[in-house]
């Protein structure tokens, strides 16, 4: 079976990092503080930062964007924790799936906290956002799934990970401990995990 993975939310709690960075940025850029309280983690850092300033001009999503990935990059994709027994339970289901990242996050820091985590090698391949080559995660998923005849399953916490699965015609596992909102009329019991372990069993029973 091919098992896809959403990284923030899913794997890390990266909350910590990106409203450092983005606090920093927005100062740097515009000389105001900010309150991050309320923002949606997962979505593109563009996004984000659209919902914070909805009628930002040009030039200042470029500043505030410049100044985030400076320090992202760099010192906030540091701060990040790992959800209990994610690591554990990705080598067991190594054993017989193959394992792919498909995250929001562009490619440096995505490949900063795999190989942080020491689990970057399990990963048949990461796929990260990038405006020259995804739009969106349905195309990465679009991707993953060109590759192969396997079953797939996406495993996400947010609306966006249940779209790409949905726009691709997979089955979707909700991890419900995220940052993301999915409706739960939508969602089985068999299609939800409350602690990352849950999937060893879900995937075994399925």
């Amino acid at each position: 079976m091919h098992l896809i993975f959403d990284l923030d939310g899913t794997l890390i709690d990266s909350r910590p990092g990106i409203v450092e960075s983005l606090q920093y940025a927005t100062s740097s850029a515009l000389g105001i503080s900010i309150n991050c309280d309320k923002i949606g983690i997962g979505p593109p850092i563009n996004i984000m930062i659209k919902e914070l300033f909805p009628d930002i001009s040009e030039q200042n999503m470029k500043n505030i964007l410049e100044n985030f990935r400076c320090h992202y990059d760099t010192k906030g994709w540091k701060n990040f924790s790992v959800y209990p027994d994610v690591i554990e339970t990705l080598k067991e289901l190594n054993k017989k799936n193959h394992l792919f990242i498909a995250t929001n996050k562009p490619e440096k820091p995505t490949l900063k906290i795999l190989t942080n985590m020491n689990i970057l090698s399990i990963f048949d391949k990461v796929f990260c956002y990038s405006n020259e080559r995804y739009n969106n995660k349905t195309d990465m998923v679009s991707k993953i799934k060109s590759n192969s005849i396997y079953k797939y399953k996406l495993i996400g916490d947010s609306s966006d990970d249940f779209v790409a699965a949905s726009n691709n015609n997979i089955d979707f596992i909700h991890c419900s401990y995220g940052y993301g909102y999915v409706d739960s009329s939508k969602i089985s019991l068999k299609q939800k995990i409350e602690k990352f372990e849950d999937l060893l069993k879900l995937i075994g029973d399925i």
